[in-house]
């Protein structure tokens, strides 16, 4: 009797079982969605760029001849304007130089003869310079790091001649074989010429120090003082992951913060400066294109947090060289760079991007509008001979020599806020840069 009723029951189940399988089948799922209100919208934290506004040089040095010389810096319209004339220009077949190119004629050409210098501090890789001017014709194969660019009249006043330096040296590398600059680009009776922008310029002069350019008297710069602004833990949430309600919270020993949904993780330092963001991708094979991860990357950041101020690309700071993978960029404040005592400065954002993919983005978490300061005060920095004696003073490094000094703002923090002070800047052969003493 009981064996009857057990296979009754098992009968009965089995039958169950079968009519739960054939209703999920054949039936529509009854989602229980979650309310769209219970999402965070994502709202703009900053304004958008173009890979293009990002890439420009340091520096434009005009040669005027007679070792006259200016610097314009990239915060004045004649800057923007000789920049843009040169980018309608066009570089026909880059080639390395068979016949070398002695020192005094190089530096006759830019001490006697009237050109152009389009200066990158750090250097720039050959193939995005070929984004940023239109380039023709063969190129060299090797992805090679451009310091300088020097277009210049030759002695003839006929021939204009354009070579590419590698960073931190004199020897050109590369010449160009052909461009539309003609006589008329560097004549000095010519108002559309590119030397005609200098009759109420700075003068300067190349540095008995180094190959770098001082101005002749002092120079004028504002110490800008700013209140603190700072994106927040939710602001960042709700920008980097896609429903930020369910992201749980850890709390490190040293007082980190960290964000994550399981896959995808954001930390925030103790001192809410500096935020790291990750999401693994599995490693690629493919060769990465250096210029695509760019643009991948400017494209996230937009979307992710935006520009606070005007950004440049520049070479990472870990990284002995430029990488195909990973980009920096750094905020420029009055034409001239920002440096900090902290590792963390403001206005730095560092991306990691393979074959288009985002894998780590990390950037400073103050958000302050760079063009609103509270308080401005007029700072006097030195120049002439004054200047060229302090630059020699200054304490030596064993094996290295300077390879350039420059104008920056170095940032102070406090409490509230931070200040930027105008200050001389000394850059060794290694890279290393700290203030000039």
């Amino acid at each position: 009797m009981m064996e009857k009723v057990k296979t009754t029951v098992l009968a009965f189940l089995v039958g169950l079982s079968l009519l739960q399988t054939l209703v999920l089948s054949y039936s529509n799922p009854n989602y229980d969605p979650i309310p769209q209100n219970d999402y965070v919208k994502t709202e703009p934290l900053g304004s958008t760029v173009e890979t293009k506004d990002l890439l420009f040089p340091d520096q434009i040095v005009l040669h005027l001849g007679n070792q006259a010389h200016t610097v314009l810096y990239p915060n004045i319209a004649k800057y923007y304007s000789i920049g843009n004339k040169i980018k309608g220009r066009t570089f026909e077949d880059v080639r390395r130089i068979s016949q070398g190119i002695t020192a005094s004629g190089l530096e006759d050409a830019r001490t006697k003869q009237p050109g152009i210098e389009l200066r990158f501090s750090q250097g720039i890789s050959l193939n995005i310079l070929q984004k940023m001017f239109q380039f023709k014709g063969d190129m060299p194969q090797e992805n090679t790091l451009i310091g300088t660019i020097l277009i210049y009249l030759k002695e003839d006043k006929q021939t204009v001649k354009t070579l590419l330096f590698p960073p931190d040296s004199t020897t050109p590398l590369y010449e160009v074989n052909r461009s539309d600059f003609s006589a008329k680009d560097f004549s000095a009776d010519d108002r559309d010429s590119f030397i005609a922008y200098q009759e109420e310029s700075m003068p300067y002069h190349l540095s008995t120090s180094g190959d770098f350019y001082l101005p002749d008297k002092e120079i004028t710069l504002s110490k800008k003082e700013y209140q603190m602004v700072q994106f927040t833990a939710e602001q960042l949430k709700s920008t980097l992951f896609v429903d930020p309600i369910i992201t749980r919270n850890l709390t490190e020993r040293d007082g980190s913060q960290i964000y994550t949904d399981g896959k995808k993780g954001l930390q925030i330092t103790s001192d809410q400066r500096w935020m790291i963001y990750s999401d693994p991708v599995a490693p690629v094979e493919a060769k990465n294109d250096a210029y695509e991860n760019l643009q991948a990357g400017v494209r996230f950041i937009n979307q992710h947090g935006g520009w606070n101020g005007r950004y440049k690309l520049v070479k990472p700071s870990s990284y002995p060289s430029y990488s195909d993978q990973t980009f920096e960029f750094a905020i420029m404040l009055d034409g001239v760079p920002i440096f900090a005592k902290e590792s963390e400065s403001v206005g730095i954002i560092r991306i990691t991007v393979q074959k288009g993919i985002i894998s780590n983005y990390e950037r400073s978490m103050i958000n302050t509008d760079m063009t609103q300061p509270k308080r401005e005060e007029a700072v006097t920095l030195q120049g002439g001979q004054d200047l060229e004696e302090r630059i020699r003073s200054h304490p030596k490094k064993p094996g290295l020599s300077i390879v350039n000094v420059f104008v920056a703002y170095q940032a102070e923090y406090s409490e509230n806020g931070f200040t930027m002070m105008p200050v001389w800047m000394v850059q060794w052969k290694d890279g290393s840069i700290e203030p000039l003493k």
